[in-house]
């Protein structure tokens, strides 16, 4: 089957149950994978998430006994509405942890979700650092009513968490009717607050070229340009073929991986080859069970 059979197929099947004018197919993708064929769909009305997904659970049945495997997500678009501190969070044991519970609204079509978002305190000394408030860096609580980081600025933040969390497609996606549950921390504080859109976009593509459905693509096409994963250099050349789009290697951006490295400050470039280091380390346990 090929990615517009596939494409064809979905949109007709999804069309036939009703569902086709709530399919984004801009942000859709079809395309296929060694293992068969990958659709990940885009909803722009979450209420009709799991109808959707009973949809493509039903095709992958009818796929398979064609000999051939698919394998799909359905995710939806959502918007990030009001933001209001709740309270201490709570820890697993049921005592006050050192993070501030925030509740935000999302909304999808006809579908509204409340989510959760824990602000650790390390994290909000990330946000005092940034707005100047040294006077408040050793405090552990939050102290608002005498000029600590006000309720404003922190939804602001968590704004921008959730939105890099919800535009992420592919097998990393975040489903917010699935895990209602989030942490801010120190990482993706500093993550949310300083870091420039070349090393947010660098860092997308190697979550995409690392993820499940695509390593084993990746690793092959790094091996026919004989390079490997130890060498940095021959790794981060290959992700040049993921910018642009998740799982969509044909689509290119006018800039290379090697290009944006470069253009990132030392601490970025340090942060991005730990995080390649990681995947590297991943890759190798997957490649040994091949």
């Amino acid at each position: 089957m090929t990615e517009t059979e596939l494409q064809k197929t979905v949109k007709q099947q999804l069309t036939e149950a009703g569902l086709g004018t709530v399919i984004d197919y801009e942000s859709s993708q079809f395309f296929t994978v060694p293992e068969g064929v990958f659709a990940e769909v885009v909803l722009t009305d979450a209420s009709h998430q799991a109808e959707a997904s009973l949809v493509l659970a039903e095709m992958a049945e009818a796929l398979r006994a064609q000999g051939v495997e698919l394998t799909s997500i359905v995710r939806s678009l959502w918007q990030v509405g009001d933001i209001r501190y709740v309270e201490p969070a709570w820890s697993p044991e049921g005592g006050i942890s050192t993070a501030l519970r925030f509740s935000a609204e999302l909304k999808s079509g006809n579908r509204t979700q409340f989510v959760f978002v824990h602000v650790t305190i390390v994290a909000l000394t990330e946000l005092r650092q940034k707005l100047g408030k040294e006077d408040f860096l050793m405090h552990i609580g939050w102290l608002p009513e005498k000029g600590d980081v006000d309720e404003g600025n922190i939804s602001a933040a968590i704004k921008s968490y959730l939105e890099i969390q919800l535009e992420s497609g592919g097998m990393s996606y975040w489903d917010p009717l699935v895990n209602r549950e989030l942490e801010l921390d120190e990482a993706a504080m500093s993550y949310v607050l300083g870091h420039s859109p070349a090393f947010q976009e660098l860092r997308a593509a190697i979550t995409d070229a690392f993820s499940d459905p695509v390593v084993k693509s990746f690793l092959k096409s790094l091996s026919v340009s004989g390079g490997t994963l130890s060498n940095f250099e021959a790794v981060l050349t290959e992700l040049s073929n993921m910018l642009g789009g998740a799982f969509d290697p044909r689509q290119r951006f006018s800039i290379s991986a090697t290009e944006l490295f470069n253009g990132l400050n030392a601490v970025e470039r340090e942060l991005i080859k730990q995080y390649v280091a990681l995947c590297v380390q991943k890759a190798r346990a997957f490649s040994a069970l091949l």
